[in-house]
């Protein structure tokens, strides 16, 4: 079992590598759902129930949505920066944006409601491609911190900037574990060399 999501409606989704599994916590028996079910991919490492209450579904090979009214699977086309084989997270945003972070790409902002989707990428101004910690901050901004010696970025999907905050501004550490952002507002990030106070 690799993670396991409640839904609005108690519903467990157990994702695994070989598929997924959807229990009824009414006593219904477990639902084994595969590519033949319209699955993209049978490893799972992801879930994320969006203000439709959508299910969205992110594998090696893939992101699908599952519609629980109409119980249908829908592939995310290819022209999202979603790279094979590596694992994408989601996060709500501020506005009802869903954001897709693409390792080794980017980051897709996704209105629900249209449709239509943004791409931000090395083009853009993005430097951490791959990431090692990600937050929503209380402005709807997203934080990601680099294992790769690149510090921390700051997108703002609302203005469309990106920030670059490194050891050249003060930061400790240019490896970032993790991000948290305290009730004051201000963002702690945990570097491999010590703490930092933003």
């Amino acid at each position: 079992i690799i993670t396991i999501l409640k839904d609005n409606s108690n519903q467990i989704w157990i994702a695994t590598k070989s598929g997924l599994n959807l229990v009824d916590t009414k006593g219904l028996a477990p639902v084994y759902l595969t590519k033949d079910d319209g699955i993209t991919g049978r490893d799972i490492w992801t879930f994320f129930q969006d203000g439709q209450q959508r299910i969205w579904i992110g594998s090696r090979q893939g992101v699908d949505i599952y519609n629980p009214q109409s119980h249908t699977i829908q592939n995310l086309p290819k022209d999202f920066l979603f790279k094979l084989g590596l694992t994408p997270q989601f996060i709500n945003g501020k506005n009802g944006e869903i954001l897709l972070l693409a390792q080794g790409s980017g980051i897709d902002v996704i209105d629900p409601a249209t449709g239509n989707v943004r791409c931000f990428t090395k083009a853009q101004g993005l430097q951490n491609t791959r990431t090692s910690s990600i937050m929503l901050d209380n402005t709807g901004r997203i934080w990601t911190g680099s294992f790769q010696h690149q510090g921390i970025e700051i997108f703002d999907p609302e203005k469309n900037s990106i920030t670059h905050i490194n050891n050249k501004n003060g930061l400790i550490g240019s490896i970032i574990w993790y991000l948290m952002q305290d009730n004051k507002g201000q963002v702690w990030a945990a570097s491999d060399s010590g703490i930092n106070i933003i």
